[in-house]
């Protein structure tokens, strides 16, 4: 499937506010209060992705455990560190290996 690329500009107004084109609002399905995480490598954006906030009703009593564990050891250190995003995805990949074998 082929997908055209397209190109936005942002202007940084005061305060270091930024107003999103409209088109760029509905391609992404953004709404007021939605969150936006930019991922740098350097000085060059690798990633941009819409964040949602997500009522916690939706997910099992299971998953809301998951969860608060691994706020929990994120907060006393429990994360590690990569120099890359492939070395990321890598290290994200070998994790997903060993979840699903548990």
């Amino acid at each position: 499937m082929l997908t055209i690329q397209e190109s936005f500009r942002l202007k940084i107004a005061a305060k270091r506010q930024v107003t999103l084109p409209q088109k760029l609002v509905s391609m992404l399905h953004l709404q007021e209060g939605d969150e936006i995480e930019i991922v740098t490598e350097g000085s060059n954006v690798v990633d941009f992705r819409p964040m949602k906030l997500v009522p916690t009703s939706f997910f099992t009593e299971e998953i809301l455990q998951k969860l608060e564990r691994r706020e929990r050891e994120l907060k006393s250190g429990g994360g590690f560190e990569v120099n890359n995003t492939s070395e990321l995805r890598s290290r994200l990949e070998a994790r997903r290996r060993v979840l699903a074998r548990e």
